[in-house]
């Protein structure tokens, strides 16, 4: 398909983690600095990287690491970990393991409790694995968003921020400069 671990694999852990730095005060990402490589797979096997790496500046002064690769064995489950000197969240692939936070509120506790559940384990050592719920939700989302005349939850432009992160981690490991990302349009 054309696609490396970043565009291919990556590209939803990586929406959803710039979605949470924006909802959390960060704002856009600001300035970034790749690398990617091909580590796991022979040279002629692949055209595109197998890992990738990036670190990223948001516009509050936050900061990021974005690991994507298909190149670890046996694989592992995606993760976001947010933390900052208030808390700490995270998820492997669909499970919710740490929400915890320095001024607890009483919501927090039924968070911990509604988002715990198990996991598909995604496609860490198994492609087959990769469950559809969630495209299947989206598209219903969309569909029912054209017969209510509404905006879907997640809109081209909402989608363009992530393809933005994954442009400028490619254009900065081919010139091994950081680059500010495109806005969308």
């Amino acid at each position: 398909d054309g696609g490396g671990a970043l565009i291919n694999q990556s590209t939803h852990a990586i929406d959803a983690t710039h979605w949470l730095a924006r909802l959390a005060g960060a704002g856009e990402a600001a300035q970034i600095v790749g690398f990617t490589a091909k580590r796991g797979h022979a040279e002629d096997l692949i055209e595109v990287e197998d890992t990738a790496v990036a670190a990223l500046r948001f516009e509050n002064g936050a900061l990021g690491i974005i690991l994507g690769c298909t190149s670890m064995f046996p694989g592992s489950f995606q993760r976001i970990h947010m933390a900052g000197r208030d808390g700490t969240a995270e998820v492997h692939e669909e499970q919710l393991v740490t929400f915890s936070f320095r001024d607890e509120q009483p919501a927090d506790a039924d968070m911990l409790k509604r988002f715990k559940g198990g996991s598909t384990g995604g496609g860490a050592s198994d492609p087959m694995a990769i469950g559809h719920d969630n495209h299947t939700r989206n598209i219903a989302d969309f569909l029912d968003a054209i017969e209510q005349g509404r905006a879907p939850l997640v809109d081209g432009l909402e989608a363009r921020r992530s393809v933005a992160v994954i442009e400028a981690i490619y254009a900065s490991a081919r010139t091994g400069d950081p680059v500010t990302p495109r806005p969308p349009i």
